[in-house]
């Protein structure tokens, strides 16, 4: 029995792909506070290998992920999903992925799965049954920790 979530999700296209044409717009993407996350997918050049992450701050880890840092890596492709208390979608993902994992890194070969293909998962993550519940369950427990912090 496989640990993976399946997801269907037909002719999905997401409105949260950039390219180098785009990338601009990352400036106008909203910084999360408040406990949520954007999952993130990346596609570097020339290895088109695929990196699969959370983070509060879009255009912040681009910039930390792309050449301008040193490490080498030139982004061509980015997309994030909607803000969502889920932070557990990322580790959804991994598993899913697994098998193209390259050892010691937090990257997965891109000769083995493709962005799209792993765009439309993450996508279609947020379309499976019991979604909206996990999500709205989770936003009251972070909001009730912060109540309680409030009152201490």
């Amino acid at each position: 029995m496989s640990n993976n979530i399946e997801v269907n999700i037909e002719n999905k296209k997401s409105p949260f792909i950039y390219t180098e044409e785009t990338f601009y717009f990352l400036k106008e993407e909203e910084v999360l506070d408040d406990g949520q996350n954007y999952i993130y997918v990346l596609e570097n050049y020339p290895s088109k290998n695929i990196k699969i992450g959370k983070t509060t701050n879009i255009l912040q880890r681009y910039k930390s992920l792309s050449g301008s840092n040193g490490g080498g890596n030139c982004i061509t492709k980015l997309y994030h999903s909607p803000a969502t208390w889920v932070s557990t979608i990322e580790h959804v993902c991994h598993n899913h992925y697994h098998f193209a994992r390259i050892p010691g890194t937090e990257w997965f070969d891109g000769s083995k799965v493709k962005f799209d293909e792993v765009v439309k998962y993450v996508d279609g993550l947020f379309y499976v049954k019991g979604y909206e519940t996990c999500n709205n369950l989770r936003k009251k427990i972070l909001e009730s920790k912060k109540d309680d912090n409030k009152r201490n």
